[in-house]
């Protein structure tokens, strides 16, 4: 069976259904694939959100780069990311881009409000001083373009930290950061890290938290669903989770639950 193909009408109209309007400030995680064919590719879905967000919006995504280590050197200007697809990518190439400078969570962003990201010192990957309290603090809005919350929710982990959960402990880790003066700079970076194993992580889990409000909005792609949440409306829903439950978004052995199975429950609507 040949995959759907999806237009930048689609994707406009995707995005409207979502609730992604002219000047908002979002952050978008994505897997396009969900999209099936996009005519045009990745270049199709830039065209769209600067066609829904409009010259006052503004665009951020992920470019994170967890995985360098005290011998790689992070450039902010050049340093590819990892993992968080071509659509990041593509963002953080465009000119004008701004990106942060912390060597492990990093976003990029384009837009008038871009320069919010320039404001972090790079020095904490999650939780207080990083991009994440500053995208929250600025009301920015998570969009999970065609992947769920387990794949593409990581702000949760800034919520995690908020709600000091036991299984996550600060760790400052050392990595070597590209200076202005073109000279690589030894810095420490302040993460909060699974000291076990035993643990294991599914943000699906907030879906029955959310379903209740109104805050929450999805729509169907052709291969899976999108997800909309201002991050104030996310962190206080998951913090409050936590903050009942402090195992609530873990889990030991397999899990138990799919995006699809959740659906499929009715602890999401479709719709």
């Amino acid at each position: 069976m040949p995959l759907p193909v999806t237009t930048e009408s689609d994707l406009v109209a995707h995005l409207h259904t979502l609730g992604v309007r002219h000047g908002d400030r979002i952050v978008v995680h994505s897997r396009l694939i969900s999209f099936g064919n996009i005519s045009g590719g990745v270049a199709t879905v830039y065209a769209a959100f600067q066609r829904v967000l409009g010259d006052s919006g503004t665009l951020a995504v992920p470019t994170y780069t967890a995985a360098l280590d005290e011998t790689n050197i992070f450039d902010p200007a050049s340093t590819p990311s990892q993992g968080t697809g071509v659509f990041s990518e593509f963002v953080r190439k465009q000119t004008g881009a701004v990106r942060s400078r912390c060597p492990m969570h990093s976003h990029a962003a384009v837009g008038p409000d871009a320069h919010l990201l320039s404001l972090p010192s790079g020095s904490f990957s999650i939780g207080p001083g990083s991009d994440f309290e500053q995208l929250l603090s600025a009301k920015f809005s998570l969009v999970l373009l065609g992947c769920s919350f387990k794949e593409g929710a990581t702000f949760i982990h800034h919520s995690e930290v908020a709600a000091k959960v036991p299984y996550r402990v600060p760790l400052d880790l050392p990595r070597l950061v590209l200076g202005a003066d073109g000279a690589p700079a030894a810095v420490s970076c302040r993460y909060y890290g699974r000291p076990t194993t035993e643990y294991c992580e599914n943000f699906d889990f907030i879906l029955s938290e959310l379903r209740g409000g109104n805050a929450l909005r999805s729509a169907p792609c052709p291969l899976s669903s999108s997800f909309f949440i201002p991050l104030e409306d996310l962190h206080a829903a998951t913090t409050q989770l936590l903050l009942r439950d402090p195992y609530s978004l873990v889990y030991k052995g397999e899990n138990p639950y799919t995006i699809d199975q959740y659906m499929q429950a009715g602890l999401l609507d479709r719709s």
